[in-house]
């Protein structure tokens, strides 16, 4: 067993609660066995690896709090194959709390492409997505089932600040024919440790949402 940084060669995640770091939301594409910490403190112990089933990562205040199952989700995961975000771009401020290259991370760990949004719509061309419903493409298609394939997404921050890089963005959608969606953060942590896609309106933000005088 090695202690690895590369979430796409990850086995075993060891962790003694379900979080939302970068590390743990991208190794969760790659469906990998949930242990707790205790799995290292035994191996420590005993100089070998136990059986990961014997320290399962349970934490049902999270799933709670969050509306799914870990334990779907991985199995979903499986399927997946890190391809959930396949055909999708998605666009982030630069203002996101955890940073742009957070987000990029978890969209390209689950087969996406992530773009930094600045206002300029110049050599950006996007389009709706297409999801395989073949046989042979089942397996990472199944997940998609909710996608309403010609929104296009920005994430970004409830401030002023942001406002005018909103507008821009809308018109970007409208000169593809697409519909623009302006969302927290939320959304795509969801997407990603969920493993399907879904929508929930209290992600989307509007003008009217604002945060203070920022």
């Amino acid at each position: 067993m090695f202690i690895i940084e590369d979430h796409r060669k990850v086995d075993l995640l060891c962790a003694p609660k379900f979080v939302r770091t970068r590390k743990f939301v991208c190794a969760l594409a790659q469906a990998p066995t949930l242990v707790n910490t205790t799995f290292l403190d035994d191996a420590l112990k005993h100089g070998k690896l136990p059986p990961p089933e014997k320290h399962p990562l349970h934490d049902p205040d999270f799933e709670k709090q969050h509306g799914f199952k870990m334990g779907e989700a991985i199995e979903r995961a499986r399927k997946n194959k890190g391809r959930l975000l396949k055909n999708w771009a998605i666009f982030c401020t630069e203002a996101i709390q955890g940073g742009y290259d957070t987000f990029r991370s978890i969209t390209v760990a689950n087969g996406g492409a992530c773009h930094l949004w600045k206002g300029s719509k110049n050599a950006i061309s996007v389009s709706k997505r297409t999801i395989d419903t073949s046989m042979h493409n089942a397996e990472v298609s199944q997940n998609q089932e909710e996608d309403e394939v010609d929104v296009l997404y920005l994430i970004s921050e409830s401030k002023k600040s942001e406002v005018p890089l909103w507008k821009k963005f809308r018109d970007l959608a409208a000169k593809h024919n697409m519909v623009p969606r302006i969302v927290r953060t939320e959304w795509l942590l969801f997407v990603a440790m969920a493993q399907y896609i879904h929508w929930d309106p209290a992600w989307e933000l509007t003008e009217e949402k604002i945060d203070g005088p920022k």
